[in-house]
């Protein structure tokens, strides 16, 4: 509990929040000769509360990944990655706003490494 400063949290917050994150990659092996692939989703969550510690928290928001990563001959590596950000679109956050201001902030990412 709080002793000094009381004034200074959000009273839109909550004592506690949660969140969920699950993760699943599909592997598959040998597609095409030396060709490995790999499927990572990752679903990431908030379900309850507004968070005191995280000033980007999203009420009912979230994140969801999905990619296509590549091995080749062991050698070459490789993705491609979409990242979507999940929630009631918003354009702040702060005195009693949750919502989701990275709403139009969805990106792909791609890499690629060899070693040698």
């Amino acid at each position: 509990s709080v002793t000094e400063n009381e004034a200074m949290i959000d009273t839109t917050t909550t004592k506690s929040a949660s969140t969920v994150t699950l993760a699943f990659t599909a592997d598959y092996y040998q597609v095409a000769d030396g060709l490995d692939l790999s499927v990572p989703i990752v679903l990431t969550r908030n379900l309850s509360g507004r968070s005191r510690m995280y000033i980007g928290w999203v009420e009912d928001g979230g994140s969801l990944d999905v990619g296509l990563n590549f091995t080749y001959l062991n050698k070459w590596k490789g993705g491609l990655n979409y990242h979507k950000f999940l929630g009631d679109e918003g354009a702040s956050i702060g005195a009693g706003s949750f919502d989701q201001t990275q709403y139009d902030r969805d990106y792909l990412s791609f890499n690629v490494s060899a070693t040698f």
